[in-house]
């Protein structure tokens, strides 16, 4: 993300002193379609899972880094009205799974393709997301990461909008 800098100056054109702008407020219902879409991926199989983004991106760092990304939003979403105290406990869940996953003593091999195969914390994470999805009233299905660019040191993938 990147913020704009505007100048100001007064009545006597003084030398310009940045300011920053207040930073808009991102729209509720654009939060709710990043939490959709990344629990979305998280359901799925973990075959589909690694067809649905980049080669070059890791796999299970990436599933569980676009469901904190799009977490992150949730008092935005809680604010607006937008979902229960029983949906927000059911993303809660999720997030605590990922973030015991995260410090786990076997982290080194959880965090690879293979345990996202055969791990049952990864079983749970996707049987999780399935559940969130159903008490946010939204079907499992492909998600979509529109205008979500992925950038390697050697390569950039962007993901267009289905036509």
């Amino acid at each position: 993300m990147f913020r704009l800098r505007f100048l100001r100056r007064s009545a006597k054109q003084a030398p310009a002193e940045p300011v920053e702008p207040e930073p808009a407020e991102p729209d509720p219902q654009w939060c709710l379609q990043q939490v959709v879409d990344s629990l979305r991926l998280a359901a799925l199989p973990a075959e589909e899972q690694i067809a649905a983004l980049p080669d070059f991106v890791h796999v299970p760092d990436e599933v569980a880094l676009l469901y904190d990304d799009a977490f992150r939003l949730v008092p935005q979403i809680r604010e607006a009205g937008l979902i229960t105290d029983e949906q927000e406990e059911s993303l809660v869940r999720l997030d605590r799974l990922h973030r015991d996953m995260g410090i786990a003593t076997d982290k080194d091999w959880l965090w690879t393709v293979e345990a996202m195969r055969s791990d049952k914390r990864w079983q749970t994470s996707r049987r999780l997301a399935a559940e969130a999805l159903a008490a946010l009233g939204r079907e499992a299905g492909t998600p979509r990461f529109e205008g979500t660019t992925w950038v390697s040191a050697t390569k950039t993938r962007t993901m267009e909008p289905p036509r």
